[in-house]
């Protein structure tokens, strides 16, 4: 658990509705304990008024997702099956 800021993170994955209202944004979770999982999401939760505002001014965007931030497991997953063959 080295994960001291929030930029530290990868992100791994972003994925925009339709209708572009939300946006799942995946965070690479493979070594970070559920503790350190729920504070880094309090974090995300946070800045996200400030990360929105970013996107909104610096990135031209008229329209901005509500940002939701997950942790996603999946290279957990696929080196566990790595290890069983």
């Amino acid at each position: 658990d080295k994960i001291e800021k929030i930029a530290d993170l990868i992100v791994t994955d972003v994925i925009v509705s339709e209708g572009k209202y939300d946006a799942d944004i995946y965070l690479d979770g493979s070594d970070i304990s559920k503790d350190k999982r729920d504070s880094c999401i309090a974090r995300f939760k946070r800045a996200n008024r400030y990360l929105q505002s970013y996107c909104k001014s610096n990135e031209d965007w008229f329209k901005i997702p509500k940002f939701h931030f997950k942790f996603d497991d999946s290279l957990l997953k696929t080196n566990r099956l790595e290890e069983l063959f």
